[in-house]
């Protein structure tokens, strides 16, 4: 995955705390190195470090339709969340 240093430390950080394995790393957004996006069923959450303080993020919390991938409602954003409440929201979200 070729993204910003505070995209991959976050996902290693996230490594430690949740099995990765039960979701998909999506990137729906190729030319944006400050952000990446986690799937599971009808679920996707889109991270983003862009203009962002250290340790803090924007997200956007949304269902798709399985088969085109297509929004149907965001469900939730944050304009500034941090890595540990970021954490246990993903958590939350996905049941993992």
């Amino acid at each position: 995955m070729e993204k910003d240093i505070s995209i991959k430390k976050f996902v290693e950080r996230l490594r430690g705390e949740i099995n990765l394995n039960l979701l998909k790393f999506v990137d729906y957004w190729d030319g944006d190195l400050s952000a990446f996006g986690l799937r599971k069923g009808d679920k996707v959450l889109y991270v983003s470090t862009y203009k962002m303080e250290d340790h803090f993020f924007y997200c956007s919390w949304e269902l798709i339709n399985e088969q085109t991938e297509e929004t149907i409602r965001v469900l939730e954003t944050d304009e500034l969340i941090s890595e540990e409440d970021l954490i246990m929201k993903i958590k939350s979200f996905f049941a993992v």
